[in-house]
């Protein structure tokens, strides 16, 4: 008796039907997205890494910038592969807008204001490993940005 008029009151169950599907669809799309914009990053941190011949250790999706390690790289070697290294975000939303700062060491990767970082500016380590940066959008490309600045580009 129950079990009727719980059938009765819900009707034929379209409407339940209608609303997982919807959810099921943003779910899917939500995942697909998430997916693709991890698989993108992927492409474009392969491409990097192998262009420079560093690791990229961590990734600021919101302001496009890849924390890269190398104690080898110099600003010069970004500035000769920066058209090659333009061609790892063709067709990804960072194209126009994509950025590198440069650390000897993944511990540093990171900006100045950051909890982790802090104790790193009592013996200036954090400056000194800071070797190389590099803003696409500006073409902005600065040796040693956090001691002794030196702008290579425009």
């Amino acid at each position: 008796m129950l079990v009727e008029y719980m059938a009765a009151r819900q009707g034929d169950g379209n409407l339940n039907n209608s609303i997982n599907k919807i959810l099921v669809f943003i779910i899917v799309v939500t995942t697909s997205a998430i997916g693709c914009t991890t698989t993108l990053n992927r492409e474009s941190v392969n491409c990097i890494e192998r262009i420079l011949n560093v690791e990229v250790v961590r990734i600021d999706e919101k302001n496009h910038r890849y924390f890269i390690v190398s104690k080898e790289i110099k600003a010069l070697d970004v500035k000769n592969k920066i058209n090659i290294m333009d061609k790892c975000f063709s067709n990804t939303p960072w194209q126009r807008d994509w950025a590198l700062s440069v650390f000897t060491e993944a511990k540093y990767a990171g900006y100045k204001d950051e909890q982790k970082i802090i104790p790193y500016h009592i013996d200036n380590t954090w400056a000194a490993a800071y070797t190389v940066e590099y803003d696409h959008f500006t073409k902005s490309l600065i040796k040693n940005p956090a001691t002794n600045p030196e702008q290579l580009m425009p």
